[in-house]
């Protein structure tokens, strides 16, 4: 029986969250044309901010010694960590079969992006300065919309 559930998603009809089972936060999903409920996690370390897309799940859970990032494919019942470091990353999020993160690389939290590809591995996406540089222009884009419309 879960005593506490929060962090709601919903997608395609599939709901995901957080339950706390009696001994540590895990991870589940509802299949609501089934009405199953499916423990997606069952360990003996916390687990958090499950987040669900076009059948993948992904959330952030200790490994023991640190935050990593995972997956679960509903379609083949199948959980593959996606970040195996000895820093700690956080806060997935995902869409289209890209999962994206903010990890700690030693000096500072960076974001990080996995594709589904073939040939996908977790590689940088986006610096602090590359986030900057972004938003910039996302302001820029903005202020001339505004003006056009005067």
């Amino acid at each position: 029986m879960l005593i506490m559930m929060n962090y709601p998603q919903i997608h395609n009809g599939i709901i995901t969250w957080r339950g706390y089972d009696g001994s540590d936060d895990e991870i589940f999903m509802y299949d609501i044309a089934t009405a199953a409920t499916t423990p997606i996690t069952n360990n003996a370390y916390p687990d958090y901010n499950p987040q669900i897309h076009n059948g993948i799940i992904t959330w952030y859970g200790s490994d023991g010694s640190d935050y990593e990032i995972f997956m679960y494919d509903i379609a083949t019942a199948a959980t593959t960590p996606i970040t195996n470091n000895a820093n700690d990353d956080y806060y997935p999020q995902i869409h289209n079969g890209i999962i994206t993160w903010m990890g700690w690389d030693g000096t500072d939290y960076e974001i990080f992006m996995y594709s589904r590809q073939p040939t996908a591995t977790a590689v940088p996406a986006l610096t602090p300065i590359g986030l900057i540089a972004l938003v910039g222009l996302l302001s820029a884009v903005a202020v001339l919309s505004i003006r056009k419309r005067r």
